[in-house]
């Protein structure tokens, strides 16, 4: 699996790589085979945001969500 992490006004640190990654792991397993995902990070203002991309077999799926908590919103994207 391709994991690959971004940061649009905020720096992507190693916990937070690693709980994206955790949550990517699960992730493969439902979608049945290795994936390539990109998840990208973004801060404005108040608001935290994360973006999941994730590219299967020639599918594609994206989930976009804002949280106060950034890890809140990494959570939902997943979901």
């Amino acid at each position: 699996m391709a994991i690959d992490c971004a940061g649009r006004n905020i720096a992507v640190t190693a916990p937070l790589r690693a709980l994206a990654e955790e949550k990517a792991r699960r992730l493969e397993r439902h979608l049945g085979g290795p994936a390539k995902v990109r998840v990208v990070f973004s801060h404005e203002k108040h608001r935290y945001g994360a973006e999941v991309i994730a590219t299967h077999r020639r599918r594609r799926w994206t989930a976009v969500q804002e949280a106060g908590a950034l890890k809140a919103a990494l959570a939902l994207a997943f979901e």
